[in-house]
């Protein structure tokens, strides 16, 4: 889904991001490097933004398996500092 190469999205990632308005992620705060990439990849973001993200830090229980909260936390710290809610 992604060329590391050029640091582009691949043909596939675009097709699927062309079939879906909207990506809606429950449970955020449990997102690994790699599910982010996939988000990132298939919501469209080559484009604009159009993801809907749930999740509380504070319930991060998923380490065990990579998960990453200060990836929610950032886009969170992001958003608020540039004030762009969707």
């Amino acid at each position: 889904l992604y060329n590391e190469k050029d640091m582009t999205f691949s043909d596939t990632a675009k097709k699927i991001a062309d079939k879906y308005k909207y990506i809606f992620v429950d449970e955020y705060q449990d997102t690994s490097v790699i599910q982010e990439l996939i988000i990132s990849a298939i919501s469209g973001l080559y484009r604009k933004e159009n993801v809907f993200m749930v999740g509380d830090i504070k319930q991060s229980i998923y380490a065990f398996r990579n998960a990453e909260p200060k990836i929610f936390a950032e886009k969170y710290i992001y958003r608020s500092a540039t004030s762009r809610w969707f």
